[in-house]
Order: C-alpha cells, then sequence, then structure tokens
C-alpha cells in the first residue's frame, strides 16, 4: 500500500474515532439500574410527584408497589402546652445562671414537658401526635402465555432522573416484556404501563390492601380502598374536616366503633383499569380485578385525602376521569414536559463517561467506596438528591417528611415526623443552590400555620411575646417539648425555620416575598429577645437554659449535663436571626424601633468561644466538652449553613472550625458525615470533602438495620432512610462547585484532584445569579447571568493567571482588587470569566 494511502486510512480512523466522542455539551443520561428484583424496601425505585408517590418492587411474577400521599398522618391537633411550664422554666433559668444545673435540670424534666405522651418515644401511630404512614399496596399478580415457562433473563430495572419514570424490563421464552411506571407530574395520578411484543398477552390479578384500617371494593372496571386513620387515643375528630377545622373533641374513653372507624384523616384510592388493544377485564371477587389475554395494560391510580378540607372519594373520581380522557403517550409526554421544567434546570458533569456507568448501581457503589474513580456516579448522586427533594413537595402540598414522600408501614421510624434541631433545614439546603426555589412555598406555609399555634407556645413556657417551635413537629403544629426536654426542648428551633426562608430571600432579593414572611421573622426574633438573659460571669446576653443537640458538657464539679447557658450552636442562631431581621427591616423600611433593639442585642451576644487549643468551644468557659470524639460537631453552624465564619473575613474562626474537624472527624457517620462535606467545602479542603462523601456512599444491604452509609436505591441509610442526609450530601456537592455569600461568588471553592475536567450549568448563587463553569486541568471558564439587578462580586482563586473578561459577549477590562471583580449587572446581562491556574 502506498504510504499515502496509510496516512488517508489513519486520518480517516481517527476522525471515525472522534466522532464517536461523548458530547460533553450535554448532560450524560441520568438513570440507575438494577439486574434483579427488590426484595427490601430499600431496594425499590423511589417516584413522586411532590405529593403522591410510588415505590414498585418489580416482581417476575408478583409486583408490590407501595402508595404514598403526603398527608397520610394519623393523629390529630391537641392542646399539648403545660400550664405549669413558664413557671419551671423562670425558676430553671435561675439555677441554670447560679451554675445549679443538676437542679435545672431536674426541674425542666419534671415540668417542661408536653400534655400527654408527645412523640411517644417515636412510635405515636396511635397517639395523638400522629404518625406519617403508607396510604396502601397495589397488588399485581402477573400471568403469562402458557408458552412462556421459562425463567426471566436479560432482567434490568432503571430509574431515569431525566424522565421520572421507573421501568422493568426482562425476557421470557421468545417474547420481551415491559413495564413503565410514573407519578404525573401534569395530570396527579400514579400511570403503570404494562406491555408485551411477539403478540404475546398478559394475564394480571389487581388488589389493594394496607396493614388497617381500610375496605376495598369493586365494581367490575376499578378498585377503591377508603378508610379514615386513627385520630390518637381519648380523642375523637369532627366527622367531617374543613381547611379551618382541624380541632378534636377530648374523650374519657373512645368507643370500640369509634376506634376501628378512626376519626382522623379520610383517604381514597381508585385503580382504573385500561385496556387499549383489548383484553378481558372482570371481577374476580368482591376487592379484586382480572384482566385476561390483553397485550398491553394501563393501570391510573388516584389517591387523596381530607387533610386540607376536599373530599377524596370526589377528588380521585375527577382525577381518574380526567387521566383516563388522554392516551398513554400523552399522559407520559405531559408528565415528562412538566418534570423536566424544573429538573433540567441543573446540568452536571463530572469527568469522562465510563465503563462503570453500565454497571448496576449496586455494583458500582461498592466499587466507588473501595476507592474506583467513578466521578459520574457523585453527578448522578447529586441529580438523584434533586429528583428526590423535586418528587417529595411541592406548591400547594406539605414539606417532605423525615423519609421525604415515601415510607412502606404505619408506623414510620421517628413518626416520619419534622425534626427542626437540624434535619428539616437541612432538607432544604440544597434547595436554593440547586435552582429549585419552589420547594420553599410548603415550608412558608407550614410555618405559618405552625407559628399561630407556636405563639401559645411561647406565652405557656417562657411569658414571651411571638411564636416558638421545639425539637418535633408534625402536621398537626404539635410546638410544645416532647416528654424529655433533654433531648426535644431545643430553644432556637423557630431560628432554624426562619433561617431557611430567609435564604429564599437572598438567592432571590424577591422583596414581595420577604414582605410575606417578615412577620415570622420578627415574631420569631421576639420570642428569643424575651429568653435572652446575661449571664452574671460575662454580662453578655445569652440563651438560658440553652442546648447543644446530641451532646452534654462537663460542669466545674466533673458532672455531665446538658443544659446549660449559651451554646454555641444557639448562640450563632439567635445571632443569624436577629441579623436577619435587622436587615429584613431595613429593606422593608419597618419597625425601626425593633431593629434598635435588635442592633443593641447583636452588640451584647457572647460571641463564638474558643477551647485552650484553638478549637471552636460547643460552650463558653468554664463548661467543657465531656466527648472530645464525638461526631456531633453543632457549633460549627456558623460556617455552614450559614455564612457567619470565612476563610477571608474571619481566618481566625476558620482555623479554629478546621480544628475542631480535625479533631471530631473520625468515626463520624449519620446525619453528621453529610453535613460535613459542606463543611470541608467551606474551608477549600476539596479532597477531604470528596473522601467523606466516598464514605457516605459506602454500599449498606437493605436488610441492614444498623449501619449508616447508602441503601442499594440510593436512599441514604442512618441507619434508616433520612432524606435530610441525602439532600444534605447533595449541598455538599453543590458547595464543593460554587459558594457565594457577602465576599462574594467562588467557582470551584473545593474542587478535588479527582475532578479533572467537567461542567455545570444553572446553579444558583446569592444576590440572584445563576452560574455555570467549564473546566480542564488547570484551564477554567465560568459565567453569571443575572436574574436580579445587583452589584456582583466574582473572587478569583490566588493561583489564577491570563485572566479574561466578556460581559455581554464582548471582551472588558478590569482591576482586580482585593482578589475580586466587581460587575453591576441588570437582569439578563451575562458576565464571563476564565482563568488558568497557576
Amino acid at each position: 500500500m502506498k504510504p499515502f494511502s496509510i496516512l488517508s486510512l489513519i486520518c480517516a480512523l481517527l476522525l471515525a474515532a472522534c466522532d464517536q466522542l461523548p458530547d460533553f455539551s450535554r448532560q450524560p443520561h441520568m438513570a440507575y439500574h438494577f439486574d434483579a428484583p427488590a426484595t427490601e424496601w430499600p431496594e425499590c425505585l423511589p417516584l413522586g410527584n411532590g405529593r403522591i408517590g410510588l415505590t414498585p418492587d418489580g416482581g417476575i411474577d408478583r409486583e408490590t408497589i407501595i402508595l404514598n400521599e403526603s398527608s397520610m398522618w394519623s393523629g390529630s391537633r391537641q392542646e399539648a402546652d403545660n400550664p405549669d411550664a413558664a413557671h419551671a422554666f423562670g425558676r430553671a433559668r435561675e439555677l441554670i445562671l447560679e451554675g445549679r444545673a443538676a437542679e435545672a435540670e431536674a426541674l425542666m424534666n419534671e415540668a417542661f414537658v408536653c400534655r400527654g405522651v408527645g412523640t411517644n418515644r417515636g412510635d405515636a401511630a396511635d397517639k395523638p401526635f400522629g404518625s406519617y404512614q403508607l396510604l396502601g399496596r397495589l397488588t399485581l399478580g402477573y400471568a403469562y402465555d402458557g408458552s412462556e415457562r421459562t425463567s426471566a433473563t436479560g432482567y434490568r430495572r432503571e430509574l431515569s432522573l431525566d424522565d421520572a419514570v421507573a421501568t422493568v424490563t426482562f425476557r421470557r421464552g421468545k417474547a420481551t416484556y415491559t413495564r413503565e411506571a410514573f407519578t404525573s407530574f401534569a395530570s396527579d395520578v400514579a400511570v403503570v404501563r404494562l406491555t408485551a411484543d411477539r403478540e404475546r398477552t398478559l394475564g394480571l390479578r389487581i388488589g389493594l390492601d394496607r396493614p388497617e384500617r381500610y375496605a376495598v371494593s369493586t365494581d367490575g372496571r376499578e378498585l377503591e380502598m377508603h378508610g379514615r386513620l386513627y385520630v390518637g387515643d381519648g380523642q375523637l375528630a369532627p366527622p367531617t374536616r374543613t381547611p379551618n377545622d382541624t380541632g378534636v373533641v377530648v374523650e374519657d374513653s373512645v368507643t370500640r366503633a369509634a376506634r376501628l372507624e378512626g376519626g382522623g384523616v379520610r383517604y381514597a384510592a381508585r385503580v382504573r383499569v385500561v385496556l387499549p388493544r383489548g383484553g378481558q377485564l372482570r371481577a374476580a371477587n368482591d376487592s379484586t380485578l382480572a384482566v385476561e389475554g390483553a397485550p398491553e395494560i394501563i393501570l391510573l391510580v388516584a389517591m387523596a385525602t381530607d387533610f386540607f378540607g376536599q373530599s377524596p372519594d370526589a377528588a380521585v373520581r375527577k382525577q381518574l376521569e380526567a387521566a383516563a380522557s388522554r392516551p398513554y403517550e400523552t399522559l407520559r409526554r405531559e408528565h415528562v414536559a412538566a418534570y423536566r421544567e424544573r429538573y433540567e434546570r441543573v446540568h452536571l458533569r463530572l469527568g469522562r463517561p465510563g465503563l462503570r456507568d453500565s454497571w448496576p448501581i449496586n455494583r458500582r457503589l461498592d466499587a466507588f467506596s473501595r476507592g474506583r474513580r467513578d466521578p459520574s456516579l457523585v453527578a448522578l448522586y447529586y441529580q438523584f438528591g434533586r429528583y428526590l427533594l423535586i418528587s417529595s413537595t411541592r406548591p400547594g402540598a406539605l414539606p417532605p417528611a423525615s423519609q421525604g414522600l415515601w415510607c412502606a408501614t404505619t408506623h414510620t421510624p421517628d413518626n416520619g415526623a419534622y425534626r427542626l434541631d437540624g434535619p428539616l433545614q437541612m432538607s432544604y439546603w440544597a434547595a436554593e443552590t440547586g435552582n429549585l426555589p419552589e420547594a420553599i412555598a410548603p415550608l412558608v406555609e407550614w410555618t405559618r400555620r405552625l407559628s399561630a399555634n407556636g405563639r401559645n407556645t411561647a406565652a405557656a413556657y417562657y411569658g414571651a411575646r411571638g411564636w416558638t417551635a421545639h425539637t418535633w413537629a408534625n402536621v398537626w403544629d404539635f410546638t410544645a417539648p416532647d416528654r424529655q426536654p433533654v433531648w426535644s426542648a431545643s430553644p432556637t428551633a423557630a431560628a432554624r425555620l426562619c433561617a431557611s426562608l430567609y435564604e429564599h430571600f437572598r438567592f432571590t432579593r424577591d422583596t414581595a416575598y420577604l414582605r410575606s414572611v417578615y412577620p415570622l421573622l420578627r415574631d420569631a426574633a421576639l420570642c428569643l429577645s424575651d429568653r435572652l438573659s446575661e449571664d452574671p460571669r460575662s454580662r453578655r446576653l445569652v440563651i438560658a437554659p440553652s442546648l447543644s443537640p446530641e451532646n452534654v458538657y462537663l460542669s466545674p464539679n466533673g458532672r455531665r449535663d446538658t443544659f446549660g447557658v449559651g451554646s454555641t450552636v444557639d448562640q450563632s442562631l439567635v445571632r443569624e436571626l436577629f441579623t436577619n431581621t435587622l436587615h429584613a427591616a431595613s429593606i422593608l423600611r419597618t419597625d425601626i424601633e425593633l431593629s434598635g433593639l435588635l442592633s443593641a442585642y447583636i452588640a451584647r451576644l457572647a460571641p463564638i468561644p474558643l477551647t485552650r487549643d484553638g478549637r471552636i468551644a460547643e460552650w463558653p468557659e468554664p463548661l467543657r466538652e465531656a466527648e472530645s470524639r464525638t461526631v456531633f460537631v453543632p457549633q460549627l453552624y456558623g460556617l455552614f449553613p450559614s455564612t457567619e465564619i470565612s476563610l477571608s473575613r474571619t481566618p481566625e474562626l476558620a482555623e479554629a472550625a478546621r480544628r475542631t474537624l480535625e479533631a471530631r472527624d473520625e468515626g463520624a457517620t449519620g446525619l453528621p458525615l453529610a453535613a460535613r462535606i459542606s463543611l470541608w467545602a467551606h474551608l477549600g479542603d476539596g479532597d477531604h470533602a470528596y473522601r467523606l462523601l466516598r464514605d457516605l456512599l459506602r454500599p449498606v444491604a437493605a436488610d441492614d438495620t444498623q449501619s449508616g452509609g447508602t441503601y442499594p436505591n440510593l436512599f441514604f441509610a442512618a441507619p434508616t432512610f433520612l432524606l435530610a442526609g441525602n439532600l444534605g450530601a447533595t449541598a455538599g456537592i453543590a458547595e464543593m462547585l460554587v459558594q457565594s455569600d457577602d465576599d462574594g461568588i467562588r467557582f470551584l471553592p473545593a474542587r478535588p484532584a479527582v475532578w479533572s475536567d467537567g461542567e455545570f450549568r444553572g446553579l444558583r448563587v446569592r444576590g440572584g445569579g445563576e452560574v455555570w463553569a467549564r473546566w480542564r486541568g488547570r484551564e477554567v471558564h465560568a459565567g453569571l447571568r443575572a436574574v436580579r439587578a445587583g452589584v456582583f462580586r466574582i473572587k478569583l482563586p490566588a493561583t489564577a493567571a491570563d485572566l479574561s473578561v466578556r460581559l455581554g459577549g464582548h471582551s472588558v477590562s478590569c482591576p482586580v482588587i482585593a482578589g475580586a471583580i466587581v460587575f453591576p449587572l441588570s437582569p439578563g446581562d451575562e458576565l464571563e470569566v476564565s482563568w488558568r491556574e497557576k
């Protein structure tokens, strides 16, 4: 062959290879799969549209699909405030300030508690506090053509994050069987489609049930299940519920009929069977439907409760009628379009697609935890977190419960309750950076309802103005401490809720929104201002009694105590709430007198204390930490999620935070592990944050109830599933990619070495901007689009060289002052920045 021909052949082969390189301008397909049906619930694929959810197990001969509806709560509103608590609190505060912590704790345990049994130690399904519960189980028994007696092959069970659709495919004999399921973001019903090719047909038996309090019937075309949850021992609810009537009547005893009927939330579910290509549908018995000889079966499932005042029976009929008028292809297309409007706002690619992308997810998790590089798994996990938040809540519904939208029992761990001393706030960490601003709406409305009862609690327990809440809450506006105040009397729970509400404003600069939530901030600040005391030792203002979640301290006499004076986390939360309220009042030009008082209080608040060896202390002197190796670091709240501590503004405190983490980093699991990813990211140590992320993605068997890590379906294991863990880690990944605060915007502030190339777009920053970045090796290109008018400050890395800036597509020159460039931008303006790292 001539040399020229050889050269031409080589060039042609290279060009052909280039044509097959991945297109990095598009996000890789985001999905994960299994090669076998689920055997435990944490292996099931989660589906949800913000109100209703499914977790199908993908069984071949028999399938169980757990049904969820976000307002399926037992229990009821109750009078839980203790009228004797305020007197006990006043005396306990005196004792704490006198250094008599043991006496204060005894008094708090005796009188600073709720009436009744409270959360009943996390099992209140049959108590007034209530529990989030599954709605029911949809059971499907499959019958295949008589010729298909062989076992299934080529089994694949996949969740597509791009479409919010779960798919099962397998072969049996010569035929391929396919199932698709989704919870429609457009039609608000669940849809399950079953098909067979090669002119094969399916047989199916369809049932509905739940563990208790239900009745099922059929008219031969649809299945219906309805019932009423239990209102709680000793209480009866009204016969009908309206949006403004959630009260109960306390009874000395409850009749057996009332106990069986439930007395609480009414619910209904209906299943309609559609046979587009023929087949026979009949009632197999009075509670089961049977389908025979159908090449395609579509199940439409509607679910509703009367929590918001509607008739659940009328609601499910209306939903089914609307959905049944559309062909399957239309239902699916409308669902995907509505879902993608939120999901596709953010794109993330880390590294290049590799062989492991095609592995089943359990195999990928195992390899990643053993140190194998799989950057695209991290990108998948990030988008899975956004998927969970999109699927768990939506405007007009409720905030996500502790397990999000999903549970598989009537006795959900810890009642599925809202935990206000950190986890609920953690569930919203990823919302703003992840470009899901509408997720805040249910939290705002729920907090507004909660605050109404919280006013009564503030007066009853503290004799204070404003409103308050404590560690545990539910959908029934429970705001009192639980029966064990050492673990449930968090004094700054309302401040945490307000922090999430104010963060939304910091990202959007929406003054109309700020005006709507300002009363919540102001009144929470009023309550905390009434609860401040002067520490006789330092003359500083402190919260007393005060708690540091999950930890105790050593008194000067060596006793291990829980209630103390001015824990660092409580002081940080008070300072943050007062500061946010002050800023909000200034923006809205209101409450001048209150602003003056808050400014004076902020100046007198105890500062963040340091230990003698330079760490951030949990308590001020002379109190000492009892567990120096504990994994909990609540005293670092000021580093994250707050922005009080930063590497540039407070380098001494940042170094103290680093030393604190180093002293308590070993053996972290559960929620503390998820939180540490963001903490290390804010210290600029991406490699450390990445190692913790790898630890968090350590696979945990679906039936393992003791270990922490990640379940096969990517649910966070702590060891029970907690949505806050997934979303805390999701936020941590975002904080490694971009950070923003009063100092400015920092691109790739904690990029680990293993993320040598990648790109993102659509993340949001404080001040009202959307950002993007693309990097390979030392070359970085980043940009910002102003959503709101403002002055944007971009902090450049100290190693940045060869800076290039473009505004509106045109090159511009600008000075670099204090390591940053500053531009005033109008809505729609786009700024691009490029540099090379030395």
